[in-house]
């Protein structure tokens, strides 16, 4: 059971936090009283190097009673990055009817919490109007303890008239993405430490780019002095 849990909570955290950088309005991510406006997403696309940006938007409703958090994103975009499996429902049919405003996804501890069903219609208190639209699917989301709603932007726009903007989700034009492994004995008898870095390779342009090696310092050796991984070579992409 704890292991199912651990690893429902890594899918999510992979799909969640896959963008190369988080734009947001305050350091503290909770803040929802200071947004973006929506005309900084070209500006942002417009920056070399950027290959896409979502914008996000999520505020506190009260659903049934309790307070729970709406998530209005591009589901369409969504979809193309940080596709999530459904525990209730049709993948394709889900984000199709989402993207075009004809549905809604909800997280499954809200499905679990408010005795939600796949198909279900919903009433959604907005300042101006009630969203009443069918569950298309029901998702992992530990976005909220009392449960989450995810919707179209293009809905939340319509209800809430306000096209700000939390977080803007940027990806960069990625080159090549190495995972180096390395196993080492410093701190163990009997077995290996295990660890693993991350190499990311970005370049502004797709085909205009020059190749150079650079030798980096190691983890190890800057933390251990240990000679033998003193340094390793790196392919550095730039204009």
């Amino acid at each position: 059971m704890a292991g199912a849990s651990y690893s429902s909570i890594i899918d999510w955290m992979d799909t969640a936090l896959n963008p190369d950088l988080f734009v947001l309005p305050s350091q503290n991510i909770v803040v929802r009283t200071i947004r973006f406006p929506a005309t900084m997403a070209p500006e942002l696309s417009a920056v070399p190097g950027v290959e896409r940006v979502q914008m996000v938007r999520d505020a506190r409703i009260v659903f049934r009673g309790t307070p729970i958090m709406v998530v209005a994103v591009e589901i369409e975009s969504i979809a193309q990055t940080a596709r999530r499996r459904p525990v209730s429902g049709d993948e394709n049919e889900m984000y199709r009817l989402t993207a075009q405003g004809r549905g809604l996804m909800v997280s499954d501890n809200l499905a679990r919490l408010q005795h939600l069903t796949l198909g279900e219609v919903i009433e959604i208190p907005a300042p101006n109007g009630v969203i009443k639209l069918p569950i298309a699917g029901i998702v992992v989301d530990y976005s909220d303890q009392q449960g989450a709603i995810l919707m179209d932007r293009t809905v939340f726009n319509e209800y809430w008239h306000d096209d700000s903007v939390n977080i803007f989700r940027v990806y960069f034009r990625q080159r090549a993405w190495v995972k180096w492994y390395e196993t080492f004995g410093v701190n163990c008898s009997k077995n290996f430490n295990r660890t693993s870095r991350h190499l990311l390779y970005f370049t502004k342009s797709e085909s205009d780019f020059t190749r150079s090696n650079r030798a980096a310092t190691s983890g190890q050796f800057t933390m251990f002095q240990n000679a033998s991984t003193q340094s390793f070579f790196t392919f550095l992409y730039c204009r």
